[in-house]
């Protein structure tokens, strides 16, 4: 008997216990048989060869172990000094290499595959079946190793020691434009120093022979395009696309449900004050007396609570007082004599109730014989609803006809309005559909010194509406000049 197989016996019962003789050599041949079977050259092949033939169970370390105390003449595989073997790549995932190396195999990660340590992309520097030089670094109990190229000469297969290191050259950057305005900015200001920015000069010379820069080369691309155009589009389609206007209409479908929606929680919540209110009427207090209870009831009816200035003066009279009155036949004359007019008065001059109405009965929203609406834009839905409401006793109308408002979830106009005070939002929603405004007369801007978004988006959408409706007069109210 051999070496070789005083070595397999020995292998087997220290891995599988006291066993015969006989045993042993059954094992051994067993093995033996499988060993050639598998060619005799990888592990992989030889281990799987055990495992369907009845090796489930066997250990990993014990099949490495046997395949190694065969004597492979024909190997390919040498052990160097410093522990580098010489192994082949046999496949090359995404995380780095397995190789094969002294009849047995292990994992070289990504990290550990460049001279130099850094990272970079497996396919690009290896492929399967080359050869390399790699050592141990780590010999797991499960049987996985870990190995490095790191600091390996490929050609020779020796290691370096700290003398000789190749190291790798990286290709200089050109700093860009707001890198080298930032970094002057910091040396100006004292917060660096030129010594922070060793390359700050050198790129700023491109001239320079010393210090090359190099630019990454221009690639010519050539685009063919393509001015064929599809059957499908060639033929005449039966079914009328949405267009924008549609999309957008003021009476669709959408604006139907939000003002139904709306209607629905207002209703809800009136429902539920109601409720309240029943609920607390009906708690008994042991102190009520019904006398009591109607005294109360007369004497609220009979005060009469007003939160406004009191004043005797009738509605004309209230108009005529105030400061915009006595402006009232030159306003009419500049708006009559101008497309565009900027008004400034002081808070309670009467700019936003009285101007419109004397635009109102001067007629000046009849255009051509044909009769359109005089807008007035507001930055505030509450102040919108107010003011309509104030201009609709002024007027002699219910609130909705002749005068009436629109804002978000709430229109209170009809066919017959001619003055509808509107927030911006409204108005520019309306510009979507109604770009040169052909059914107003006059729109005012009003509250123009706030400056809100919505105000400046408006100034140039009805400036592009009044170069293509000359009808159309813009009036922008403010209460200082600063706007």
């Amino acid at each position: 008997m051999s070496n070789d197989e005083y070595r397999q016996y020995d292998i087997i019962k220290k891995h599988l216990g006291l066993l015969d003789n006989e045993n042993v050599q059954l094992i051994n041949n067993h093995l033996k048989d499988l060993f050639q079977k598998s060619g005799g050259q990888s592990l992989f092949n030889f281990k799987d060869s055990v495992k369907q033939n009845g090796g489930e169970d066997f250990e990993q370390s014990f099949i490495r172990e046997y395949f190694d105390s065969f004597n492979l003449s024909t190997s390919r595989k040498r052990r160097l000094d410093d522990n580098i073997y010489e192994g082949i790549v046999i496949s090359t995932p995404p995380y780095g290499a397995f190789i094969e190396f002294n009849n047995t195999s292990g994992l070289c990660h990504i990290s550990q595959i460049s001279y130099d340590g850094s990272r970079t992309e497996t396919s690009s520097i290896l492929k399967p079946n080359e050869k390399v030089f790699v050592k141990i670094i780590d010999e797991k109990p499960n049987g996985k190793i870990s190995l490095s190229m790191r600091g390996i000469n490929q050609t020779t297969g020796e290691l370096d020691r700290g003398r000789g290191i190749h190291k790798t050259t990286k290709t200089k950057r050109k700093m860009t434009s707001p890198e080298r305005w930032e970094a002057r900015q910091l040396i100006a200001s004292g917060a660096a120093s030129m010594e922070d920015y060793p390359d700050l000069n050198e790129f700023d010379n491109d001239g320079d022979d010393n210090n090359p820069i190099h630019h990454e080369p221009e690639i010519d691309t050539e685009i063919e395009l393509n001015n064929s155009r599809p059957s499908f589009l060639k033929q005449p389609t039966s079914k009328e696309c949405m267009t924008m206007n549609t999309i957008l209409s003021m009476d669709g479908a959408m604006t139907k449900a939000i003002s139904n929606g709306s209607e629905l929680a207002k209703k809800f919540r009136e429902d539920k004050i109601k409720e309240q209110k029943s609920k607390l009427n009906k708690i008994e207090d042991p102190l009520f007396e019904e006398a009591t209870e109607t005294k109360i009831a007369e004497w609220k009816k009979s005060k009469k609570v007003s939160f406004s200035k009191p004043t005797t003066m009738s509605i004309d009279e209230q108009r005529k007082s105030l400061p915009v009155f006595n402006m009232r036949n030159d306003l009419i004359e500049q708006i009559k004599n101008n497309q565009f007019l900027v008004i400034v008065g002081e808070t309670g001059s009467g700019k936003t109730t009285q101007i419109v109405q004397y635009l109102y009965e001067e007629k000046l929203n009849i255009i051509n014989g044909e009769s359109k609406i005089i807008g007035c834009t507001q930055p505030r839905r509450v102040a919108a609803t107010s003011v309509a409401k104030r201009v609709s006793e002024e007027v002699g109308c219910t609130l909705g006809e002749e005068v009436g408002y629109k804002v978000r979830f709430d229109d209170n106009t009809s066919f017959k309005s001619k003055i509808k005070y509107m927030t911006d939002g409204m108005l520019e929603k309306e510009a979507l559909t109604d770009p040169e405004m052909k059914k107003y007369a006059i729109i005012m801007l009003d509250e123009a010194h706030e400056r809100t978004i919505a105000t400046d988006v408006l100034s140039v959408l009805l400036r592009k509406a009044a170069l293509a409706n000359s009808d159309l007069k813009v009036i922008v109210t403010s209460c200082h000049y600063g706007f």
